[in-house]
């Protein structure tokens, strides 16, 4: 099915599940691993889910995000639509107003903004990380203590040896082993707090103006949960290098404990194992050829 057929497709379920909605207009947002993104009428975003775990967590989303919207220091989606047909096992859609902006992606934001930008996002990752816990499990957020997350990278880890290590050299499987196990057999990487977290901000989910180059907002909340406060640091960092990272951590008003740094470096490195296991669960050939790449560029350069 190709683009224009499957965007059809979307605009008739849209209408089926919001029949007073008026599409006048509509716009392609693009399609992520989870999720393809609409906007309707210049002014409406809907994503539509794209797997039966994906609805799930968007429900969860969707329960979360009104307890956020008030405390943060940017704007973040408040859903006005939402739906879940029974007619559909595993179909959801959600929408909510625009959040104007563009992405933060390195090559569209100007040197001289980037302080500025780390430190709204700093202030905006304080705030997120001061939110109780147990409130954000009350309203849907999941995760666990240091110890389940330690098993939880377990679990994927010995998913990396049966399924991926075979995609790589003898050298590089040895590098690999290294590079998870430095992480996983170090007590001191699991003695964080865990807080409320993105768990998925990269430059693709900052949004900012490139008039003034403020941040504008911050989307795409399905990966939210409980989890290392690391976490939220980590992506930034491998996007928009050290400096830009340790300027948002300078705005940061929360303590840093001693492996901290050591964590966002391995929660980056993680990355591409992730895109090689969506790539192999999801059947898809690109995605799979990409995680394997990056992570034979991360074995040299270790």
């Amino acid at each position: 099915m190709g683009e224009t057929d499957a965007r059809a497709g979307s605009i008739e379920l849209l209408r089926a599940c919001f029949p007073a909605l008026r599409v006048e207009r509509h716009v392609s947002l693009g399609e992520g691993w989870d999720s393809v993104a609409l906007l309707i009428n210049d002014q409406d975003v809907f994503r539509f889910a794209k797997r039966p775990d994906v609805a799930v967590r968007q429900a969860r989303e969707a329960e979360l995000l009104p307890l956020l919207a008030d405390r943060l220091p940017l704007p973040i989606p408040r859903y006005s639509h939402t739906c879940a047909d029974p007619a559909w096992p595993g179909m959801r859609i959600v929408g909510y107003r625009l959040i104007p902006g563009e992405q933060l992606i390195p090559d569209r934001a100007r040197a001289e903004h980037r302080a500025t930008q780390a430190a709204q996002l700093g202030e905006f990752v304080s705030a997120l990380h001061a939110v109780p816990v147990e409130q954000a499990r009350r309203h849907g957020a999941l995760g666990g203590d240091a110890p389940s997350r330690r098993e939880a990278y377990r679990g994927f880890f010995a998913k990396v040896r049966s399924n991926m290590l075979p995609l790589f050299t003898a050298r590089e499987q040895a590098a690999i082993v290294a590079f998870w196990s430095r992480y996983l057999d170090d007590d001191t990487c699991f003695a964080f707090t865990p807080t409320l977290v993105h768990r998925d901000l990269n430059t693709e989910h900052v949004l900012f103006d490139p008039a003034t180059g403020t941040l504008t907002g911050v989307i795409d909340w399905g990966d939210a949960g409980i989890d290392d406060p690391a976490v939220d640091f980590a992506g930034i960092r491998r996007q928009l290098g050290d400096d830009f990272a340790h300027q948002m951590l300078a705005a940061y008003r929360h303590p840093l404990d001693a492996t901290f740094l050591q964590r966002m470096d391995f929660y980056a490195g993680m990355e591409p194992f992730h895109e090689i296991h969506f790539g192999q669960v999801d059947g898809d050939a690109a995605h799979l050829a990409h995680g394997i790449e990056w992570a034979r560029r991360q074995c040299a350069e270790a």
